[in-house]
């Protein structure tokens, strides 16, 4: 799939704003969603207006392109988005958050609605080929960053290593765990000869409760 979108067989589309991509070679969470806010947070208090495109993964709501935030309040539940998208919706004032499988026409649909600059956040974008990207951020969890070396079934690779080639930059998550860094940076570098690696790790500040608010 990722040989015939390189050789044009089948095109990628382009939204009239820039897009930055964040995600990963690997099912399962490597903090895709926090660096999302986190970017959000940073583009915002630069004068930028960030637009968080997502596919809300388990959403009930069936809408083709489902607005879970305008960016000045919630309008949906969190069984309705995916419980991502409004954790996302619900943490960061002012960012609109957009879940569709398309998330072409979800920029497209709201582009209008706000001034520019604007940027798109690609949540969990790296395998989303149909929607160019102006960056493409690739996170690699510190304590299995290549899913045992395996493609889904028998691994957690959602495709192979090779699509390291594709990343702008890298991001190894949970990286104050203790792990093989030299060996992970041979890997990394036999694909990837030149996109800036930095190290980020998470701490859990709080918990609330989607059903009743506390």
């Amino acid at each position: 799939r990722v040989f015939l979108y390189q050789r044009g067989t089948l095109s990628s589309q382009q939204l009239s704003h820039p897009v930055i991509s964040v995600g990963n070679l690997t099912v399962g969470g490597t903090g895709k969603t926090p660096l999302v806010s986190f970017l959000a947070q940073i583009l915002k208090k630069a004068g930028y207006q960030p637009i968080i495109l997502t596919r809300g993964y388990k959403r009930r709501n069936p809408t083709p392109i489902l607005t879970v935030s305008d960016g000045k309040k919630i309008l949906c539940s969190w069984e309705d988005s995916g419980d991502e998208p409004y954790l996302l919706a619900r943490n960061l004032e002012g960012v609109p958050v957009v879940a569709s499988k398309n998330r072409y026409q979800a920029g497209r649909s709201v582009q209008h609605d706000y001034s520019d600059p604007i940027i798109y956040l690609l949540d969990d974008g790296y395998q989303h080929l149909q929607l160019k990207r102006n960056l493409n951020i690739l996170l690699l969890d510190a304590t299995d960053p290549f899913g045992g070396g395996q493609l889904l079934p028998r691994g957690r690779l959602r495709e192979s290593t090779r699509g390291l080639k594709r990343a702008d930059a890298i991001i190894i998550t949970r990286s104050h765990i203790p792990f093989e860094m030299e060996t992970v940076t041979q890997h990394i570098r036999k694909w990837n000869p030149w996109a800036p690696i930095t190290y980020f790790h998470h701490d859990a500040t709080s918990l609330y409760d989607l059903k009743t608010g506390e």
